[in-house]
């Protein structure tokens, strides 16, 4: 592994741990300060709205240049939340773990899929496999030490965690006569060219298993302990076999078939998912949909890296994309739980996007992706 590749490696650690750590147990926090279900929803689209209109202004990048402040920024973000807390705090947090769109996710993934020591598809599972084996054991870390401790602490914890891996990361930025590339929000889009429907699908799906199946497991689990441990537990079956798959992708080049195969399955498990009440259908639900989230994303990201040359400019515009589809279809949620009082409906809408994208591929992408 190059130098290089291995302080990328070493710098996302530090960044999903305290993202897990922080991450997972604000959904109890947002609880514990006397938000609403419908509440959250809502908190969630602002901040992805947030970030988007972050990612529109962005005109050049140097990635190796920004990574560090993107996690200074995250860090800050947790250390104000810890410090001053309420809903002061989340708007914080809001922006300044929204500037990490701008100066950590673009850059890193352009730095990632950039480097093509391994295969694409088994460098989209690596980058899975660290952020799902850390999802094993850090929500139940962080729920412990809550429930040891306060949501402070946790949070003072999460932004020590991110300042480590900003210091280890900072000599990623040593490198002499780094150039900034031009960008542009028209240039990132017309990168996309091809992949903008998939990529709302996909981000409709993914807020299905970011935002909407947390807020139902709180239904179940609202103390953070039990929160914790029970997305420990099911995340734990997801991790190797989406490694096997990706190794197999990469060997065979048959990303459509992959791409059918786990996101109609994504798709099905959001849907048995909606119709799971007692809370040993919703563990097996969530079992399927950790799994599916775990071996689905990397092939579209493979495929991204397969098709475009201009590397950096299509990891910009996949946030936009996914930013600005993320954060409208939280705002349909708000509005169909205020409308109709059920969370297992925007997850069925999930579902249907996931089910939706394999034919929107196949009917109408693969020949303009040139894929067999």
């Amino acid at each position: 592994m190059g130098s290089k590749l291995r302080q990328l490696t070493q710098l996302f650690l530090f960044w999903t741990l305290g993202l897990t750590l922080g991450g997972y147990m604000l959904f109890p926090y947002l609880e514990s300060v006397g938000l609403g279900l419908g509440e959250m929803l809502g908190f969630f689209a602002l901040s992805y709205l947030v970030q988007f209109c972050m990612l529109l202004p962005l005109k050049k990048l140097a990635p190796e240049k920004v990574l560090v402040l993107g996690m200074l920024s995250t860090a800050l973000a947790y250390f104000l939340l810890a410090l001053i807390g309420g809903i002061l705090g989340l708007g914080l947090w809001i922006v300044f773990a929204g500037a990490s769109f701008v100066l950590f996710w673009v850059p890193f993934n352009a730095l990632w899929f950039e480097h093509k020591k391994w295969g694409n598809a088994v460098s989209g599972a690596a980058y899975y496999a660290i952020i799902f084996t850390i999802g094993i054991i850090g929500p139940m870390a962080a729920g412990l030490l809550v429930a040891e401790t306060s949501y402070s602490t946790l949070f003072y914890a999460s932004s020590i965690v991110l300042i480590l891996g900003a210091f280890l990361g900072m000599g990623i930025g040593e490198k002499k006569g780094i150039k900034e590339k031009a960008l542009g929000y028209g240039r990132g889009l017309e990168a996309v060219s091809g992949f903008k429907t998939l990529l709302l699908l996909e981000g409709i799906g993914m807020i299905g298993a970011q935002v909407v199946m947390f807020l139902i497991t709180l239904e179940y689990f609202s103390e953070p302990l039990g929160f914790g441990l029970f997305l420990g537990s099911t995340t734990l079956v997801a991790v190797v076999i989406s490694l096997v798959f990706a190794k197999i992708s990469d060997e065979k080049h048959k990303r459509r078939e992959f791409i059918l195969l786990t996101s109609a399955g994504f798709g099905a498990a959001f849907i048995l998912g909606a119709f799971a009440h007692e809370v040993v259908f919703w563990f097996i639900a969530v079992v399927l949909i950790s799994f599916f989230r775990s071996v689905f994303p990397p092939f579209p990201m493979a495929l991204i890296a397969d098709t475009k040359k201009d590397i950096q400019a299509a990891m910009y515009g996949r946030e936009l994309v996914f930013s600005f589809g993320r954060g409208m279809f939280l705002v349909l949620c708000m509005l169909l739980y205020y409308a109709l009082g059920d969370l297992r409906i925007p997850l069925a809408l999930s579902g249907v996007a996931m089910v939706a994208y394999p034919i929107v591929f196949d009917k109408f992408k693969r020949k303009k992706l040139g894929l067999a």
